[in-house]
């Protein structure tokens, strides 16, 4: 788990380097005023009791400026310890900041290269929790361990060590005695905090999940009504954590009054040292408060301390959770020695069978086999389920198959190079998704080279230059988050536009024509045929009419072809082709 730790690299870990550095300078300076501060007592009583100067060989004014002599120092090091710190909490932001950047983009750029199983696995609302809530707790336990993390040992350190030399070993005595007490007392109310905190944490998981789905899913909670429910399953969910939360408060808030106990414990035990010492030692009354002021550092060292482990079993499962993204690998990955995608574009399905889980029993797609010549418009048919999606996927590799092979003018898709192999293919989905921005900037993501004349011929090949040609803006016109701010047909006639805009030789539509009326959707299909004619065009549809006049149509029936050919070839040899006709067309479009 602490592999997490390595993105605190370059910059980040100077800052890092800093950070340490100037804390401990600031821990320095803090830990040697109590020490400074016996000098200025015991002048004090030489300068009220000139006996006592005269004692100690010094005259009243000698004991004036040395009194002064170490105000001044105390005030230095008291500034110098402030700004040290200031320093050093500045740096240690700006590394974990830099570190939590890193890792950010490491773990996007890994998601980007997951494949359609991998996303899959982790689901898309995971994934955004690990970006984002996850990251951050590591950016938080990364600035903690460069701030209380460093100074906790030093001052712990550092306070007993001074305790015994420069004040007297029994003080230090009493200083380790206190310390062992409050670790036993800690330990003896927090070793139960650490299973409510995870319990805890798993019940915020589970709010921020119900949270976030609710409000993704808006319309739908509102279109079926069901407000109370939703609502009362957040609040089912949000007491659970409450309930953890308090548990664990309820220990963890006697953990200062323990603090204070021992301290209190602490100046007794040490005033019962300063009567038995009165004799021997005349400066034993000053080292009192040097004491007193050693032991707070001390034990807020501890406490601070305790922090920190508290914010690590909290943060425990988000850097697991991110561990296992960056650890997981893409189901698709370039082959060793890739190869450019041939001139043919003849594509051909050799025995193919596809399950999306390795643990599955069944197969998804079974048994597949056809070819497409270049420049052909096949078609796609069959139920809900039957498969029509999954076997388009598999040519781009938005997954890979099991057993058999896709290829390409005679060569295995697996071993074309991805670039090159999702660089002439252009597919549109199901789930058309714009991206916030404008109507230029979605279009361009096809071709970022793309001029306005290239675009603008898109748009009118998708016949979505009918409605932004009406905007004042034209292609510059504003698109909302997932281009809520444009029906269901436009958005599927961008989406259409943005992939023509990278002239594919392989052009894929998934059912993406389900929001345009028959008139629209046969309109850009001649568009695309005459203008891009040497493209060999996919249309999945459930909609015979979509796919009536392709060259060969395929008819699926529960992950197998049941039927392949063209429309009046199929209505002879096909029952399930001549179902789906009859009941989108009559008993007419059997004829």
């Amino acid at each position: 788990m602490l592999r997490v730790f390595k993105f605190i690299k370059g910059k980040a870990l100077v800052f890092g380097i800093i950070s340490i550095i100037f804390m401990t300078m600031s821990c320095v300076c803090d830990l040697y005023q109590p020490t400074l501060l016996t000098n200025v007592i015991t002048n004090v009583g030489y300068i009220e009791v000139p006996q006592a100067a005269e004692m100690a060989g010094i005259t009243v004014a000698q004991a004036w400026a040395n009194f002064w002599m170490y105000i001044g120092i105390i005030a230095a090091l008291a500034c110098g310890g402030l700004l040290f710190a200031v320093i050093a909490m500045l740096s240690a932001a700006k590394s974990s900041l830099l570190a939590t950047q890193y890792l950010r983009s490491d773990l996007y750029k890994k998601i980007l290269g997951f494949s359609f199983s991998n996303i899959d696995q982790f689901s898309t609302g995971s994934l955004i929790t690990r970006l984002t809530n996850d990251a951050s707790k590591f950016q938080m336990l990364d600035q903690l361990c460069f701030t209380i993390l460093i100074r906790s040992p030093i001052m712990f350190i550092g306070g007993l060590a001074m305790s015994f030399n420069n004040i007297s070993w029994e003080y230090g005595l009493i200083a380790v005695g206190i310390c062992v007490l409050m670790g036993l007392l800690i330990w003896t109310f927090g070793r139960n905090v650490f299973r409510i905190f995870e319990k805890a944490q798993k019940s915020l998981d589970d709010t921020n999940s119900i949270m976030r789905e609710n409000i993704l899913g808006m319309r739908v909670v509102k279109s079926f009504g069901i407000q109370d429910e939703q609502t009362n399953r957040f609040r089912k969910s949000s007491s659970a954590y409450k309930k953890y939360k308090i548990k664990a408060q309820i220990i963890i808030m006697p953990i200062m009054s323990v603090v204070t106990m021992c301290l209190q414990l602490g100046i007794l035990s040490a005033l019962m040292v300063t009567g038995y010492l009165a004799d021997k030692d005349p400066t034993v009354v000053a080292k009192v408060f040097s004491f007193t002021n050693l032991l707070m550092m001390v034990l807020s060292s501890v406490v601070m301390a305790v922090v920190v482990v508290v914010q690590f079993i909290t943060s425990e499962a988000s850097l697991k959770r991110i561990l296992k993204v960056l650890d997981t690998k893409s189901t698709i990955v370039d082959s060793k020695n890739p190869k450019q995608l041939p001139n043919d574009f003849t594509i051909k399905f050799k025995n193919v069978n596809f399950k999306y889980s390795k643990s599955a029993k069944k197969y998804i797609l079974k048994k597949i086999n056809f070819e497409i010549k270049p420049g052909e418009f096949l078609g796609v048919i069959g139920g809900t389920g039957s498969g029509k999606s999954t076997l388009v996927n598999l040519i781009p590799r938005l997954y890979d198959v099991d057993n058999g092979s896709i290829e390409i003018g005679g060569v295995n898709v697996k071993d074309i190079s991805l670039n090159d192999l999702r660089k002439n293919i252009s597919v549109v989905l199901q789930e058309n998704n714009l991206f916030q921005g404008n109507i230029k900037e979605n279009l361009l993501y096809g071709d970022q080279q793309a001029t306005d004349k290239e675009l603008i011929k898109a748009c009118e090949n998708a016949c979505a230059w009918d409605f932004v040609s009406k905007f004042k803006e034209k292609l510059n016109y504003p698109v909302d988050q997932r281009g809520r701010n444009f029906s269901g047909g436009q958005k599927q006639r961008l989406c259409i536009a943005r992939a023509l805009v990278r002239k594919p030789k392989i052009f894929i539509m998934d059912d993406s024509t389900s929001a345009l009326d028959l008139i629209t959707e046969s309109k850009v299909q001649e568009n695309i045929r005459a203008n891009y004619k040497n493209a060999t065009t996919i249309v999945v549809s459930q909609r015979v009419a979509s796919i009536k006049n392709a060259n060969k149509i395929i008819v699926m029936d529960n992950g197998q072809i049941s039927g392949i050919g063209s429309h009046e070839e199929l209505l002879k040899t096909s029952i399930t082709y001549r179902n789906i006709v009859k009941s989108q067309l009559g008993e007419e479009g059997l004829k």
